[in-house]
């Protein structure tokens, strides 16, 4: 017999194992029709997996929405049912009470992390909220602007449930963050407000006026929460009632004594309610809470019947139906096609009669492996006491049955109005290996049985409504490949990875079993994978035969030469294509630093000659020789065959580019004292990422002094002869070395001296004229004695000018001067009639004392100014006087030079009727001189104009 403390326990545990057998109270009704509508619709996909393993986003923590409609027949409930059929579920009950404790920790938290938690808590399980996500992998920013809307399903546990609420937000995420945390850009909160009678209704919830960018690589994420409302079902459980007391009393009693297998799982149930309510000191009150959020409203989702959907005002890229997958809508004319319905007015049929559609044939041959029929039809049927209306969909290949599905309609309660739903049914006995040859077409066809009376529209009607964006009826079709082509492949390359502009081989085998002309394509290669890859595929199509075989090359070849290339690994498919199947294989190519073959060039200086106590430097060049286009660092090691000092600048290089050069040094020192000649140097370089070492040697070849070595070995002999080294010890040899270069000194500033001394000074305090061509320039020149004793001087002209364009002359040839004495003598200088214009003269005076080879010397210069060559023609005769046409005639004249300068270069030419007859080059005329000219020419005319030029 169980306590009295466990009497509120055992109560607690019959309110939650009762509360959700109230739902069955509900009426069940078929569900209204769903528009499609909007640019682009998400529908939610089941959460739990229980199905199907739902695909998540890339952080793992929720599921991705799905662009294509679901396709399954049974409904995703969330939150899930505790009890199916006779089954209870002990794990969502724990759920249940874990959750709502949960919740009440999260306000223990401070402000800052109740603010974190607020984002980042959609990422956490929650019994009454599911969050999925879709992902924007587009290249450029997509701007929403506009409504979202949440067409959603909802199913009711109660047959009168009060006040639940569905909250819908929109939140963006972007992993490029540095706390990728959810933020909210518009959520709504509206009452949920369901049908009478109706177990699933739809709710459509729509945000308004959402504006965002969405950049690439954000995420969307959609949030789906209920709110439960009061009800008035668990008020009573608050409330003490001897009555409910007694009432548990009967139940314990029986549950002690029976022996139903059923009712012992009843006792285990209470079991573990004990144990839940000792854990988290559960009251009535927080029971009658759980147990009014385990009764309320719950999402339906992901099924054909409730596709309950997200549908946001902007177009999503890619995402595009499978191509095994087709949707073939019906349309008036009997014919089916991919193409949606746009027109609002719908076509309708009477099932009376069966109807049927043909689809478009196949281009490739394919196995049928799901068939699922959406029909809007609109009926009513209140004739309770016949069989229910029963739809027939059967489905044709080419007029052959190949499956065939139906459904009953339930029965209504309208009298004087029909209701328009969406009735979904899957061709459950289609064989496994029905295949759809190419160039044949499927077709449907729609009837209706138990139609008993079925003409009378009042009780008992039924019409199929389709082609129209309100009511698409379709039919959904996913097929498989055959088996006919298949493709295998042999990789030719040492790897799948490989350096920046490097290549993977693969040959592509491909056979089949029938004959067909077969393409080979690459598919999933993006634009932004062409901008980094190229793909080469030999041949790209081609015709094969029953069992035939072919072999295709495909070459994939990196055209990202950067250091980033190892970011972009390549997957890509490859498909060959018939009429007859298809298979697809897919390769990997990837620029990894794997595929790096290591290398390092170092390039070694000649060996050197080092004398003993000195050192000198090595300069090595080492290469990063790496294929590849990544940096690499390296350790430098330097060591001597004798273990001489070595040192080595800089022993690390870190990060040198592929193809980068580094200079090393390694300086080598030689000990004073040594007798050995040569000596191994060994240099070392090692690579921190290929783990590869290279190693040199070089040798060094040990020399005797040198020549200055030599000078001090004397100066260090003599210093010890002369007995210096008693008194200056060391630095003997230094000190000698400094009182003869010291005596040297003393030597050469007296041989200096008396180099330099002068026997005469030459004075002229005007050493440059300038004169007119008529003029002469006078220099007057001192000569002075600057000696102690008499000197006799001799004095000469020493000319460096054209001899025959100057005169110059001195008064005085010779003179004999005292000590101190001096004399002035005058220089003369006169230009010829030969001198031209800017001519000049340089004229050096040059002094010798008698007894002495030693000269003294002085320039003047003379320079001409306003020089000018005047030339005019006289006394112009021609010899004969007269003449005739034919005569030799000579004509003769003067060109006369009235200028102060002479005229070089003149150049006289005679002209006979503006003809050139005759010419004189190069003639020079002094100044006040004349040229006599004489110039013969021929007759020509009868009459002659002559002109003579000078020039």
């Amino acid at each position: 017999m169980y306590s009295n403390r466990a009497l509120r326990t055992i109560l607690i545990s019959l309110v939650l194992v009762l509360g959700p057998l109230l739902s069955a109270l509900a009426i069940i009704s078929p569900v209204g029709a769903d528009p499609a509508s909007g640019e682009t619709t998400f529908y939610f996909k089941d959460i739990l997996g229980i199905e199907e393993i739902p695909e998540y986003g890339s952080m793992g923590m929720s599921v991705l929405v799905s662009q294509t409609p679901p396709t399954k027949q049974n409904d995703s409930i969330y939150p899930p049912n505790l009890i199916d059929g006779s089954k209870l579920h002990l794990e969502e009950l724990s759920a249940w009470v874990a959750f709502y404790f949960l919740e009440d920790l999260t306000g223990e938290f401070g402000d800052e992390l109740g603010d974190l938690l607020d984002g980042f808590e959609l990422f956490f399980p929650h019994p009454l909220r599911i969050v999925e996500t879709y992902e924007y992998d587009g290249s450029e920013a997509i701007k929403i602007d506009g409504d979202v809307s949440f067409d959603l399903h909802f199913s009711s546990r109660m047959v009168f449930v009060d006040n639940d609420k569905v909250n819908v937000a929109l939140y963006s995420l972007s992993l490029d963050s540095l706390l990728p945390i959810p933020n909210m850009i518009k959520n709504k909160t509206v009452e949920i407000t369901p049908e009478s009678l109706k177990k699933i209704n739809e709710q459509t919830v729509t945000i308004e006026n959402v504006n965002h960018t969405l950049e690439p690589g954000d995420s969307l994420l959609f949030k789906i929460e209920l709110i439960p409302g009061n009800k008035t079902a668990t008020e009573w459980l608050k409330k003490e009632s001897p009555i409910l007391e007694k009432i548990v009393n009967c139940v314990i009693n029986w549950i002690n004594n029976s022996e139903l297998p059923a009712v012992q799982n009843v006792s285990e149930f209470i079991d573990e309610i004990s144990v839940l309510a000792d854990e988290f000191n559960i009251t009535k009150e927080d029971a009658a809470e759980i147990l009014n959020s385990m009764i309320s409203s719950s999402l339906v989702y992901d099924s054909v019947n409730h596709p309950s959907s997200v549908t946001l005002p902007f177009k999503a890229p890619g995402a595009s139906r499978d191509e095994n997958t087709k949707i073939y809508y019906l349309h008036s004319g009997n014919k089916m096609d991919e193409q949606e319905p746009t027109k609002q007015d719908s076509s309708k049929n009477n099932l009376k009669n069966s109807i049927n559609w043909d689809g478009s044939a196949l281009d490739r041959s394919k196995i049928l492996k799901e068939a699922t029929v959406n029909l809007y039809i609109n009926y009513k049927d209140i004739r309770y006491l016949k069989d229910n209306i029963k739809i027939t969909a059967s489905l044709f290949n080419e007029g052959t049955k190949i499956a065939s599905c139906e459904a009953k309609l339930d029965k209504t309660q309208e009298w004087l109005q029909t209701s328009t739903n969406l009735i979904a049914f899957s061709f459950s006995n289609l064989d496994d290996n029905v295949e759809i040859t190419y160039d044949t077409y499927l077709s449907l066809e729609i009837s209706a049985s138990n139609y008993t009376n079925f003409g009378k529209d009042f009780i008992r009607s039924a019409e199929l409504l389709y082609d129209s964006s309100e009511f698409p009826s379709s039919l959904t079709l996913v097929f498989g490949e055959t088996d006919n082509i298949k493709i295998s492949a042999d990789l030719l390359s040492d790897d799948k990875k490989i350096i920046p502009l490097g290549s993977v081989k693969y040959d592509l085998n491909v056979t089949s079993s029938e004959a067909d002309d077969i393409t080979i394509t690459k598919q999933d290669f993006s634009d932004t994978e062409s901008e980094k890859w190229d793909i080469s595929i030999n041949p790209e199509s081609f015709s094969i035969s029953d069992d035939g075989h072919k072999t295709v090359n495909v070459v994939i070849t990196s055209t990202f030469n950067d250091i980033d290339a190892d970011q972009y690994p390549l997957e890509v498919n490859f498909s060959a294509t018939g009429k007859t199947g298809k298979d697809i294989f897919t390769a990997n190519a990837e620029v990894s630093k794997d595929a790096v073959d290591y290398d390092i060039r170092i390039t070694v200086p000649p060996g050197r000659k080092i004398e003993h106590g000195t050192n000198d430097t090595y300069h090595f060049i080492i290469k990063n020789n790496n294929t590849g286009v990544w940096p690499d660092s390296y350790t430098i090691e330097a060591s001597s065959e004798n273990n001489w000092t070595v040192e080595c600048k800089p022993t690390n290089v870190n990060g040198l580019a592929a193809g980068g050069e580094k200079n090393i040094n390694v300086t080598l020192s030689v000990p004073k004292d040594t007798e050995i000649v040569s000596d191994l140097l060994t240099f070392t370089v090692t690579s921190e990422t290929g783990s590869i070492s290279v190693t040199v040697n070089v040798t060094t070849t040990v020399i005797g002094q040198n020549v200055f070595e030599g000078i001090y070995g004397f100066f260090e002999s003599a210093a010890e002869d002369l007995g210096l080294n008693e008194i200056f010890g060391s630095l003997a040899p230094v000190v000698f070395a400094t009182i003869l270069i010291i005596i040297v000194f003393l030597i050469l500033v007296i041989v200096v001296f008396i180099l330099t001394t002068k026997s005469a000074d030459i004075i002229c305090f005007e050493r440059i004229k300038e004169i007119s061509p008529e003029e002469n320039a006078r220099f007057e020149i001192t000569v002075k004695n600057p000696t102690k004793k008499t000197q006799s001087y001799e004095l000469s002209l020493k000319e460096n000018l054209e001899s025959y364009k100057w005169d110059a002359s001195l008064d005085l040839k010779r003179v004999m001067l005292e000590p101190g004495q001096s004399k002035t003598m005058v220089l003369i200088v006169r230009p010829t009639d030969l001198i031209k214009t800017d001519d000049w003269a340089e004229i050096g005076v040059v002094v010798r004392t008698e007894g002495m080879r030693k000269t003294e010397e002085m320039t003047v210069m003379t320079l001409i100014k306003d020089s000018k060559a005047e030339l005019s023609i006289g006394g112009v005769t021609h010899w004969p006087r007269s003449f005739k046409r034919g005569d030799r005639v000579t004509t003769s004249f003067k060109v006369k030079n009235k200028g102060n300068a002479s005229a070089s270069g003149v150049d006289v030419i005679l002209y006979i009727n503006d003809k050139e007859k005759n010419k004189v080059d190069d003639v020079i005329i002094p100044a006040g001189g004349y040229a006599d000219i004489r110039m013969p020419w021929i007759v020509g005319k009868s009459k002659n104009e002559i002109n003579i030029v000078v020039r």
